[in-house]
């Protein structure tokens, strides 16, 4: 317009999401995951084993700011984690601090079992939850079928499960707790 010149960009953020040239998502996917990683460092900081918040307050924090943060949008983007493994692995090493100090475990305990520990969703199949809720949102209002939410649930708790049944690591969790159940 008005021989006006349209700059290109390699990014742009368009209602939260971060866009790249290729729309794989990793650009955004890494800023969620910082500003994760930026979220654990401020609840480190009122959340000591000794003293602060404990842990119901904890989970209150993380369910209502951490889980919401990391999965805004997912919808767009959720796809992406199927086809890309180390977008997965991005958002399940964000997750590491935050559960850390929900549990107040020591440093070297593994995602795995944090996991488990404390009953919260690994952060790839929490994307996977909001984006198979808003598909069935969407069928619902176009009347077409859908997934039951008690499917959508039990799926993600199989899949989580399959996981945890052949993880690496966390063996010692799992002589205790091998059902996530």
């Amino acid at each position: 317009m008005n021989d006006a010149r349209v700059k290109f960009v390699s990014k742009a953020k368009y209602l939260g999401v971060i866009l790249d040239r290729k729309l794989n998502f990793a650009v955004h996917v890494n800023y969620v995951a910082d500003k994760a990683k930026g979220l654990a460092l401020r609840l480190r900081g009122i959340a000591a084993t000794r003293w602060g918040l404990r842990s119901p307050e904890l989970r209150l924090i993380y369910k209502g700011a951490m889980v919401p943060t990391a999965v805004y949008a997912a919808s767009v983007w959720a796809h992406r984690l199927n086809q890309n493994v180390s977008l997965a692995a991005t958002l399940y090493r964000a997750q590491w601090p935050t559960l850390l100090s929900k549990i107040g475990a020591y440093r070297t305990a593994p995602t795995s079992a944090l996991q488990v520990l404390a009953r919260s969703l690994p952060l790839d199949l929490e994307v996977r939850k909001r984006s198979d809720l808003y598909d069935r949102r969407r069928a619902l209002a176009e009347h077409q079928p859908t997934r039951s939410l008690a499917d959508i649930k039990s799926a993600l708790v199989r899949k989580w499960q399959e996981r945890w049944d052949t993880a690496v690591t966390g063996r010692v969790t799992y002589a205790f707790i091998p059902n996530i159940q």
